[in-house]
């Protein structure tokens, strides 16, 4: 029975995802096999598809919000054939995937659901275009009253989200979003390993100033130096104080490793003058996800982050660091920068591009 059957999912976007094994967790928690939106009202493990001999059927896993069978609430239930679930703001539709797609059947459901009325829908083999409604059909003319309610609701959350959107992009730049929504950028429990160029920046000018006059002040900064960092296509994973930690190369960009660190130094040439003390490295970085559920950051750990933070301490106003390693990278003639060493005392090569 396993890879018999796939859910199709409407949840901001619809998609399919193709059911294997005989134990499918729902949820928005990434570990799960079907990951929803963590739209407040998804559970991290909600509900579990079983695909058992004696047929499918449905768990809900005792859910403040509960899951939805056909519109009715559910604990346990058997699954058939074009079975609508609900979950948070989600629909799923359970499909036999080795089942000759109804026509008629299929635009029954997609019409209860507002899909079609609301515009377009594109499914294998049908083709649905919405349909007038009888005058004197009082059912239809309330159900199309209730799309119109919804639609308003959509626009309206899909304002906010978009103003949070332009905040986001706003924090870490337009190329890691974009990575984000095409799936190119995502994190496992164990993070993921990404050959990278490392750029610390640190404001020398702030480490003596009084907290209360901090605020507006760096920010104003900060933005600088992270505007000329998203032109030359980096990152701003932290700001700690008044430092800054920037990523050049992964999966948001389409060039090597070489050119994605002559863009860091590009944009270490850029932020220097501004009284920035930069420290630069290249190597194996893991990222991943630390904190809670609801409010967590990007982690970078690794070597090159190590070597990149130190060089930044070190670092005068106005001053570049790179490491050996990234000089290499780099191929071009640098100037050493001598007497500089790791906390440990051992001696730290530098140079000054």
């Amino acid at each position: 029975m396993a890879g018999q059957f796939e859910l199709r999912i409407r949840a901001g976007r619809d998609w399919a995802a193709p059911l294997e094994g005989t134990r499918i967790v729902i949820g928005c928690d990434p570990s799960c096999d079907v990951v929803l939106p963590d739209d407040g009202r998804t559970a991290r493990r909600h509900a579990i598809l079983h695909l058992a001999p004696e047929g499918p059927s449905l768990v809900d896993l005792q859910t403040t919000s509960g899951t939805l069978l056909n519109d009715v609430p559910i604990s346990n239930a058997g699954l058939v054939h074009l079975d609508r679930i609900g979950i948070g703001g989600a629909i799923l539709v359970f499909r036999d995937a080795g089942r000759e797609i109804d026509p008629d059947e299929m635009a029954d459901l997609l019409r209860h659901e507002g899909i079609v009325a609301a515009g377009s829908f594109a499914w294998p083999g049908i083709s649905l275009v919405p349909v007038e409604p009888v005058a004197d059909d009082a059912a239809i003319i309330r159900r199309l009253a209730d799309i119109a309610r919804e639609n308003d609701e959509m626009r309206a959350r899909a304002e906010r989200e978009a103003e949070a959107g332009g905040r986001f992009v706003g924090a870490v730049g337009r190329r890691v979003v974009d990575a984000v929504r095409n799936g190119a950028l995502h994190f496992t429990p164990q993070g993921r390993a990404d050959d990278l160029t490392i750029l610390f920046a640190r404001l020398h000018a702030f480490e003596e100033n009084p907290l209360d006059t901090l605020p507006a002040r760096l920010n104003a900064i900060f933005e600088d130096l992270a505007d000329r960092i998203f032109e030359h296509d980096g990152v701003v994973c932290q700001f700690l104080k008044h430092r800054l930690l920037a990523l050049f190369g992964g999966p948001w960009t389409t060039y090597a490793a070489d050119e994605a660190a002559r863009q860091a130094v590009r944009a270490a040439a850029a932020i220097a003058p501004l009284g920035a003390c930069v420290g630069m490295a290249c190597g194996p970085v893991r990222l991943g996800r630390v904190g809670a559920r609801r409010r967590s950051t990007v982690s970078a750990q690794g070597d090159a982050v190590n070597v990149g933070a130190r060089l930044c301490g070190l670092a005068a106003p106005g001053e570049i660091l790179v490491s050996a390693p990234l000089a290499d990278r780099l191929g071009t003639t640098l100037t050493p920068r001598h007497g500089l060493t790791h906390k440990s005392g051992e001696p730290l090569p530098a140079f000054v591009p």
